[in-house]
């Protein structure tokens, strides 16, 4: 994919300020290549969230939040002027040295693949083949706008400007192709977890985590870790944990990691969750359940390791990085089929996956998703290994021995590098 000599070569990075979702896993592509030596640059709207990992990784940020009177109540000038940059910036570079290249890296599609093909072509008039342009489009870029903007999607990932299409599964990538039509070649390359960073840790130092966050030692914890959109389908999850804990007798707590958005508002006040004075704890009428809220986390890792299981019940995922973090701190997986990353779930028996029971193909314009018909997620299948696993603490061992493994094996900077060509 990427065949230019490293160090000779500028990667030009546009994605999402706040780094949820498909940029969590453009963030991991950056690090790699940084450290492989290749300048970086990424460009965004606002400071990035992960402004002090991206600086510490040799990552430089251009972040411009430019306002026009012709648009006073628009961003949309903000990546006219992001597009600027790119270019001034790409233009120096090769001009400093004729064997120098540049590669133009976008995640999701709107508006930062749509302003980098711009770029693209723009460059391309005076750079020609020094030039190549990445995209790696996010599940929700095919399974949502797909849907709203057909005949758009088709042509900009036809477009000639675009060099190499990436996606992180294989399973995505069959979707990208039968649901959009486009004929040409589709890179698979898994993103690469930081297994010094996410590591599992000694049963004492989890205690100690726990007690901090006023969770016992002897709590079942359930993790949930994600941006909280209606397409992760947190209702779902609630409604999973829910019947677990009305089958189990032990104290059980359910961490939803992630911003507190009006979808995750809605569905507490569904399960009638009121929170215990200025805390992030909710409580409902099963006296064994509360739901944890710490909102936007930065070091998700110390949350990751406090937990038993690792839930998700997306109704689409490209890959999803947060069950790769987890399987890298030893967390067995209990998720939905639909997720890239299942491959390497069921290939490394480090979890569960449970039949979504859905037809993504549009039938009279509409999508058969389980949040319009809720009897097709299985939740019974979910309850049960829930209820297997939580009084099998030998198992959810050896579980948790195999997700570390997966990761690395699978989802290392080496076999990112691989997939590379770098």
């Amino acid at each position: 994919m990427i065949d230019f000599m490293c160090e000779k070569t500028l990667i030009l990075s546009m994605a999402s300020y706040n780094f949820t979702g498909a940029a969590v896993a453009n963030l991991s592509t950056l690090k790699m290549l940084a450290g492989l030596g290749a300048k970086v640059y990424f460009y965004s709207q606002d400071i990035p969230f992960s402004a002090l990992e991206m600086s510490q990784a040799g990552i430089r940020m251009a972040f411009k939040n430019g306002k026009s009177d012709a648009y006073p109540l628009s961003d949309y000038v903000n990546y006219g002027i992001l597009a600027e940059q790119v270019i001034s910036d790409a233009t120096n570079w090769l001009n400093a040295d004729p064997s120098n290249k540049v590669v133009l890296y976008a995640t999701y599609l709107f508006p930062f693949c749509t302003t980098m093909e711009m770029v693209a072509r723009i460059l391309h008039f005076s750079f020609a083949n020094r030039i190549k342009f990445i995209v790696t489009p996010a599940g929700s870029d095919i399974w949502q706008i797909g849907k709203q903007a057909p005949t758009v999607i088709k042509h900009l990932l036809d477009s000639p400007a675009i060099t190499d299409i990436v996606t992180y599964s294989a399973q995505f990538r069959d979707e990208i192709v039968r649901l959009t039509g486009i004929n040409r070649p589709i890179s698979v390359i898994p993103p690469a977890i930081d297994i010094n960073k996410y590591q599992p840790i000694s049963f004492e130092k989890k205690v100690k985590l726990r007690a901090i966050q006023g969770i016992g030692e002897k709590e079942f914890i359930i993790t949930h870790c994600s941006n909280h959109r209606p397409i992760k389908e947190l209702g779902h999850t609630i409604e999973i944990v829910w019947r677990f804990a009305q089958k189990s007798k032990m104290p059980i707590s359910l961490l939803l990691i992630g911003p507190m958005t009006e979808h995750l508002k809605y569905h507490l006040l569904e399960y009638s969750c009121s929170v215990e004075s200025d805390t992030p704890i909710y409580k409902n009428q099963i006296e064994n359940l509360r739901i944890i809220c710490p909102g936007l986390i930065n070091n998700v890792c110390d949350w990751y390791v406090m937990g038993d299981v690792a839930i998700n019940t997306s109704l689409h995922d490209s890959f999803n990085i947060s069950l790769g973090e987890s399987l890298a701190c030893k967390i067995p997986i209990l998720t939905t089929d639909v997720v890239g990353i299942s491959e390497i779930i069921k290939n490394f028996n480090c979890g569960m996956l449970f039949p979504f029971l859905y037809n993504p193909i549009a039938v009279d314009g509409e999508y058969d998703l389980p949040s319009k018909n809720p009897s097709k997620m299985n939740y019974d299948k979910a309850v049960e290994w829930l209820d297997m696993i939580s009084q099998n603490e030998s198992q959810r061992t050896e579980m948790g021995e195999n997700g570390r493994l997966s990761g690395l094996k699978k989802l290392t900077l080496e076999e990112m590098r691989h997939g590379t060509n770098c």
